[in-house]
Protein backbone atom coordinates (compact mmCIF):
# COMPACT_ATOMS: atom_id res chain seq x y z
CA UNK A 1 0.00 0.00 0.00
CA UNK A 2 2.86 2.37 0.76
CA UNK A 3 4.34 1.72 -2.68
CA UNK A 4 1.05 2.56 -4.37
CA UNK A 5 0.64 5.74 -2.34
CA UNK A 6 4.17 6.88 -3.17
CA UNK A 7 3.70 6.18 -6.89
CA UNK A 8 0.27 7.86 -6.87
CA UNK A 9 1.62 11.03 -5.27
CA UNK A 10 4.59 11.18 -7.60
CA UNK A 11 2.67 10.50 -10.81
CA UNK A 12 -0.30 12.61 -9.72
CA UNK A 13 2.03 15.58 -9.45
CA UNK A 14 4.40 15.04 -12.38
CA UNK A 15 2.04 13.58 -14.99
CA UNK A 16 -0.18 16.65 -15.50
CA UNK A 17 2.84 18.94 -15.65
CA UNK A 18 4.54 16.71 -18.22
CA UNK A 19 1.42 16.42 -20.34
CA UNK A 20 0.88 20.18 -20.27
CA UNK A 21 4.48 20.64 -21.43
CA UNK A 22 3.71 18.31 -24.38
CA UNK A 23 0.64 20.46 -25.22
CA UNK A 24 -1.77 17.63 -24.35
CA UNK A 25 -4.88 18.02 -22.21
CA UNK A 26 -3.87 16.82 -18.72
CA UNK A 27 -7.47 16.47 -17.54
CA UNK A 28 -8.31 14.10 -20.35
CA UNK A 29 -5.26 11.83 -20.28
CA UNK A 30 -4.12 11.83 -16.63
CA UNK A 31 -7.01 9.85 -15.15
CA UNK A 32 -6.85 6.70 -17.29
CA UNK A 33 -3.05 6.71 -17.45
CA UNK A 34 -2.67 7.13 -13.69
CA UNK A 35 -5.28 4.45 -12.93
CA UNK A 36 -3.70 1.94 -15.31
CA UNK A 37 -0.21 2.59 -13.96
CA UNK A 38 -1.29 2.27 -10.32
CA UNK A 39 -3.21 -0.94 -10.98
CA UNK A 40 -0.16 -2.44 -12.69
CA UNK A 41 2.25 -1.34 -9.96
CA UNK A 42 -0.07 -2.65 -7.24
CA UNK A 43 -0.47 -6.01 -8.95
CA UNK A 44 3.26 -6.43 -9.55
CA UNK A 45 4.03 -5.41 -5.95
CA UNK A 46 1.55 -7.97 -4.68
CA UNK A 47 3.06 -10.70 -6.85
CA UNK A 48 6.59 -9.79 -5.79
CA UNK A 49 5.72 -9.88 -2.09
CA UNK A 50 3.91 -13.19 -2.51
CA UNK A 51 6.87 -14.69 -4.34
CA UNK A 52 9.25 -13.46 -1.65
CA UNK A 53 7.04 -14.85 1.11
CA UNK A 54 6.80 -18.23 -0.58
CA UNK A 55 10.59 -18.39 -0.97
CA UNK A 56 11.12 -17.57 2.70
CA UNK A 57 8.56 -19.88 4.26
CA UNK A 58 8.17 -22.84 1.90
CA UNK A 59 11.81 -23.63 1.28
Amino acid sequence: MATNIFIACTLGTLLPMGLKRLNLDPALISGPLLTTTLDTVGFLTFLSLTSLTLKLFVA
